[in-house]
């Protein structure tokens, strides 16, 4: 019991940190801006929308990237040369653990920042962005639970899903089992779209004046 429980903690938060990585500069660069007055003279350079869109969300994915490695590392450390009492289950967290993470957490890494973004865009304020983010968010962390009740007999289309196909994968991972590419692959394509859309939908608020009063 106590294995299980620490098995799906190292997942959840593992996966919560590519999740939560980069909202405070995802809504900072947009409804932050806005309150600060500093995004429309942003937006009258010759920049175009899509390319004000693509910088601010690689900045953001960036620093989402690097709050991921340093959770992964600090899991890493402590599981490996902290003094934490032996839990009998068989499961492991070295260096090629931490690297499947990483490859696993890839899409939500991408996805994420965008997503957050086009929430920050939509608030009027910093705090309604959050308020509004609150929800999306009690929405994420409830899959991960619902999966850990479910076991192994997870329904296979479950990896197309986002959140959910990267938390199979975690677990797998950590485990010690090989990530099928396949699987790896499916993991990719839903987030991967939902990525390119959010982004559009971010660079077409950004081409509206309305966005300046967050409408």
């Amino acid at each position: 019991s106590s294995g299980s429980l620490v098995l799906f903690l190292v997942a959840f938060y593992g996966l919560f940190a590519g999740v939560m990585g980069g909202v405070a500069v995802a809504l900072d660069t947009t409804a932050g801006e806005r309150e600060r007055a500093s995004l429309e003279p942003l937006l009258l350079t010759p920049a175009r929308p899509l390319e004000l869109a693509t910088g601010k969300w690689l900045a953001v994915c960036l620093l989402n990237l690097l709050v991921v490695v340093l959770t992964l590392c600090g899991f890493y450390l402590t599981l490996r040369f902290g003094p934490v009492p032996s839990i009998g289950i068989p499961f492991l967290f070295g260096l090629s653990e931490l690297g499947r993470f990483v490859v696993a957490l890839i899409p939500l890494i991408l996805l994420m920042p965008a997503i957050l973004l086009y929430v920050g865009c939509r608030g009027r304020t910093f705090k309604e962005a959050q308020s509004n983010l609150s929800v999306l968010l009690f929405a994420v962390s409830l899959l991960p639970i619902v999966q850990m009740f479910l076991q192994k007999k997870e329904p296979a289309w479950l990896t197309w899903v986002p959140v959910s196909g990267q938390y199979a994968l975690l677990s797998r991972a950590l485990r010690g089992e090989a990530l099928p590419m396949v699987e790896l692959l499916q993991s990719y394509v839903v987030p991967g779209v939902l990525t390119v859309a959010a982004l559009l939908a971010v660079a077409r608020l950004f081409s509206r004046e309305s966005v300046l009063a967050g409408k």
